[in-house]
């Protein structure tokens, strides 16, 4: 069984309702206490969840999937061409490229790539900035033992 002493914090996706996180979330800590209800689960206390905020820089993928449909797979191949192994490119975000590519100017490129359309999407980007706040897709509990 596992013993926490003091405050703790756990953070994790938002795809569960409240009620089925907290018993994923005690089912993880404390592998199967009481059946308690709602927030006040195994004997913890002060147990506050804050939903986090969406953060800005992720906002652009996430518009580029609404407006134009999911590149993902053209993605990877242009990664896969400048690192000339598809599988690798998988592992690699844009940015990272430049450091593990034998050809830099390929990888400059998709930097640009991307810089170009964050730069398009940006104007949409800030119509959804006052909508950030706590609606991001995760939720960070914290609790006392």
């Amino acid at each position: 069984m596992c013993r926490i002493v003091g405050f703790f914090g756990f953070s994790f996706n938002n795809s569960y309702s409240l009620e089925e996180t907290i018993t994923l979330m005690r089912d993880t800590l404390i592998h199967g206490g009481p059946d308690d209800k709602a927030l006040n689960f195994s004997g913890f206390k002060d147990v506050e969840v804050y939903k986090l905020d969406f953060p800005f820089i992720a906002l652009f993928p996430y518009l580029e999937k609404k407006l134009f449909g999911n590149f993902d797979k053209l993605k990877i191949k242009l990664k896969g061409i400048v690192l000339g192994d598809e599988r690798k490119a998988r592992g690699y975000a844009v940015e990272e490229l430049v450091e593990v590519s034998p050809s830099k100017g390929k990888a400059y490129i998709l930097m640009m790539l991307k810089l170009i359309r964050n730069a398009i999407l940006l104007p949409f980007a800030l119509g959804y900035a006052g909508k950030l706040k706590e609606n991001g897709t995760h939720l960070y509990f914290q609790a006392k033992a």
